[in-house]
């Protein structure tokens, strides 16, 4: 079952150091989408994102790599 309407934690790393820690719910559905913006002068492409829900006593925990390009992009078609 999802939980819906649930508050969790989540937190945001660039190589290793916290830059963000904030606190969101769930919506009816049990989803929720987060949504940060980033430094403007970024060294490194190492980011992480950490998102942890206490669920029954326990701490549940994913953490996904955050997609980084340094650098400009040129794309032509």
């Amino acid at each position: 079952m999802p939980l819906n309407d649930y508050e969790f934690n989540y937190v945001a790393m660039l190589n290793g150091k916290n830059i963000l820690t904030k606190k969101f719910s769930t919506n009816e559905l049990g989803e929720a989408y987060v949504k940060f913006e980033l430094p403007e002068e970024l060294a490194t492409n190492d980011g992480l994102l950490n998102i942890m829900i206490d669920y029954e006593g326990k701490t549940e925990s994913i953490s996904r790599s955050i997609p980084i390009t340094l650098g400009n992009i040129d794309l032509s078609f």
